[in-house]
């Protein structure tokens, strides 16, 4: 689960449809069809997803039971044995479940002589057993809210709850034998942090958690108890409880239960540059009903499905539980959500004009019979900066400007694209349309232009202009080489990995039948036409260009990007080992089609990226070639090799990229998270070996299943990487395992087809 970025997130303030929600089933006071045994007494409060096709929820109503109901429909199919389950103020007021299926149960202990009783169901027909009882030593209110994350079968999995009156936060483990649970960590928050009803999830990056309860904003904590961010009252109000994170295709949510009108508002946590007063409203599901609600109870729970869906349980309290299926649809608004394929990233630090803008990489995808393009930007709204991108469509070869042809000077355009004086500025590829978008001195549009070219003509169109929120606009306004109101395009003000500029063309506007590849390039210029040192690709080193470049011409190139559906070059793997102070990069393929060579590229801690080696291809080759190149650095540290492979006739496209951590002599065992997660159907997953030993790293499915080894051999003490294929793999939830001696992590990842 990817959610690192919390502490730096973004919001806008727009309409929210429920084009992303989608209602499977709903037993509530709403729609008149709560179950009869469910109150309007404030009986029900907890539940869970038991991840076996099962919701378990916890009812007070005469005596105490757990009902399982049908998750795919909501229907009764039985209950839980209670037998033995007493104490507390209520016996039993929530249930969880591990990721393979074992619940447990919590009471509501709010007093001071109450212990606070945990309850494991080895099944559904078996009697609960206590694995955790403590009186604690101050007066407490513990059991509103549990939350369980991780396997029992590989005992990675912990509890965390909290207590309301002491503002602490507690972490329990299992010990490696037996059942009983014990606290392994106890957070203390400042004074007056947390309200009624709190709740508390993790992170899985195992360094903060997330908090929130009736009053109080969603925040989040360090282990030392430090406020990291909080999402202010305008964006989630106060008035909700449970909250619980969930990923969604390469994007983190935040599902919280809004009880004052018995609905949960989704949040966007993909990361920016600024803070969690800028977080973004995904979607809202429909309310459950209108039944008061003074406690502000309520629980969520959410299961992984394998067409790249998540489904949302809702439970609220006095008002019934539905289940609704929540998607990403292709959608325009400067959040770059889609599963875009990323062909360019930024190579160097370069500031152009200044620090306030900056370019990071650039994707595409092909969905609903158009292109969509993707640029992470930011923008500068103190100066007149802006953003142009190049297109050459492969489909169109020999219709555009040629390569060296200048590429300014649009008649009816007034911004760069127009500008006169400055318009020789010429490409090293052949360029069919130009898009600038600025901000033009304002805080609260972004205007757009575009030329299309044909040989030495330029048509040149103002696109129209967006808000800066995200909201997508519609161009142009009046035809001309494009319908009117066929493109959509929209930007997010908010930098960060997946956020920009975003923009969809319908292919039979450009022209097209068939994508089969295009290439693109991006720079900061000036509204004068003056061009920044920022580039996208490329690597400027002489400082801002101005006036009149020709990328042909200026070292540090190509100055594009290409994207083919044709990859002469079929990569199987791409590995990187330390060794001997040095790193050995690995690769092979399964085909060549007029490979001429293959180019490697390193950087080291982030700097720009330099040309190390040149390796012959195999030319023509149906069957498997292997190929392996030493860099004997000698510096510990973080490098990015990329690999590049180049046609018989010049062109360079860019295959796969890995990065390595060198550390000589590492004083730790680790596993780090897989890159990228989600992923289709590569990934890279690194470790680290205090000592040479036994490894043996695997996949696990969800219900703790090895589906595939990895690993399992000895090797030398250093860091290792290793690309997993999981083209045979179904989408979903998998984890992998390591072991070597007594070192044994999990962690979880996502195959998203």
């Amino acid at each position: 689960m990817k959610l690192k970025y919390l502490p730096v997130i973004i919001f806008f303030a727009c309409s929210v449809q429920f084009a992303q929600v989608q209602t499977l089933w709903s037993k509530t006071s709403g729609a008149g069809s709560m179950p009869s045994w469910f109150t309007t007494t404030n009986t029900e409060r907890g539940f869970c997803y038991g991840n076996n096709g099962k919701l378990y929820v916890v009812s007070r109503n005469a005596g105490i039971f757990v009902k399982i109901l049908s998750s795919s429909t909501g229907e009764d199919i039985g209950a839980l044995n209670t037998t033995g389950i007493t104490g507390g103020t209520f016996a039993l007021n929530d249930v969880e479940s591990t990721t393979d299926g074992i619940i447990y149960g919590v009471n509501l202990s709010n007093s001071l002589t109450d212990p606070v009783k945990i309850y494991k169901w080895a099944s559904d027909t078996s009697a609960p057993v206590v694995v955790f009882e403590d009186a604690f030593s101050a007066d407490k209110r513990i059991g509103d809210n549990m939350t369980i994350v991780g396997n029992y079968s590989d005992n990675s999995f912990s509890i965390w709850f909290a207590d309301a009156k002491g503002n602490l936060v507690y972490t329990l483990k299992k010990a490696e034998t037996g059942e009983a649970l014990s606290i392994v960590r106890t957070v203390t928050l400042p004074a007056g942090t947390l309200g009624s009803a709190p709740n508390v999830y993790p992170l899985l990056e195992d360094s903060m958690f997330v908090t929130k309860s009736a009053g109080r904003y969603i925040q989040a904590f360090d282990y030392n108890g430090n406020l990291v961010d909080q999402v202010p009252g305008t964006i989630a109000g106060t008035g909700s409880t449970a909250t619980k994170l969930f990923d969604l295709g390469r994007t983190g949510f935040i599902a919280t239960f809004q009880y004052v009108s018995g609905d949960i508002r989704i949040l966007d946590t993909e990361g920016g540059e600024i803070g969690g007063a800028n977080f973004r409203t995904y979607a809202i599901t429909p309310a459950l009903g209108t039944n008061a609600n003074a406690n502000g109870t309520g629980d969520i729970a959410f299961q992984y499905n394998t067409d790249t869906t998540v489904t949302l349980f809702h439970l609220g309290t006095n008002n019934g539980i539905a289940a609704y299926k929540i998607s990403l649809p292709m959608k325009v608004n400067g959040r770059f959500h889609e599963m875009y394929k990323r062909f360019a990233d930024v190579q160097n630090q370069n500031t152009g004009f200044g620090g306030n803008v900056k370019l990071k990489n650039m994707g595409y995808t092909i969905a609903n019979d158009k292109l969509y393009l993707a640029l992470s930007a930011k923008l500068d709204k103190t100066s007149d900066q802006g953003v142009v991108l190049f297109l050459g469509l492969k489909d169109h070869a020999g219709h555009g400007a040629a390569a060296g042809t200048p590429l300014g000077g649009a008649a009816g355009l007034t911004g760069a694209l127009g500008n006169t004086t400055n318009g020789y500025f010429k490409n090293d590829f052949e360029t069919h349309y130009a898009l600038y978008f600025s901000q033009l001195l304002t805080d609260s549009s972004v205007f757009v232009d575009i030329i299309k070219y044909t040989g030495t003509t330029k048509t040149g169109v103002v696109l129209g202009r967006c808000k800066q929120d995200g909201s997508a606009a519609l161009g142009p306004e009046l035809p001309g080489f494009f319908t009117a109101n066929s493109v959509a395009f929209a930007f997010d003000t908010a930098f960060s990995e997946r956020r920009g500029f975003e923009i969809s063309i319908p292919l039979v506007e450009l022209g097209i039948t068939n994508f089969s590849g295009l290439q693109a390039f991006a720079a900061f210029v000036a509204n004068d036409a003056k061009f920044s040192d920022m580039t996208l690709p490329g690597n400027v080193t002489g400082g801002n260009l101005q006036a009149n470049p020709n990328f042909a011409a200026i070292p540090g190139g190509p100055y594009h990007a290409t994207v083919s559906l044709s990859t002469p070059v079929e990569l199987i793997s791409f590995q990187s080992v330390p060794k001997d102070h040095g790193v050995v990069l690995n690769w092979s393929t399964a085909s060549e089609t007029n490979n001429q060579f293959f180019s490697l590229y390193r950087n080291f801690n982030g700097s720009s990226f330099e040309k190390v080696a040149t390796v012959n291809g195999a030319g023509n080759k149906a069957t498997k070639s292997s190929y392996s190149y030493s860099d004997g650095i000698i510096k510990a540290g973080q490098y990015s090799y990329r690999l590049y492979q180049t046609d018989f006739d010049g062109s360079t496209v860019l295959i796969s990229e890995i990065k390595v951590e060198l550390n000589n002599q590492p004083a730790l065992f680790t596993l780090e998270q897989n890159y990228p997660n989600p992923f289709n159907p590569e990934t890279r997953i690194s470790y680290s070996l205090a000592n040479a030993d036994n490894v043996k790293l695997t996949i696990l499915n969800v219900l703790g299943q090895q589906v595939s080894i990895l690993v399992n051999e000895r090797q030398d003490a250093g860091a290792h990487q290793i690309i997993f294929n999981a083209s045979g793999l179904a989408s979903g939830i998998y984890y992998y395992k390591i072991e070597s001696g007594r070192f044994a992590s999990v962690k979880k990842m996502i195959v998203l087809k």
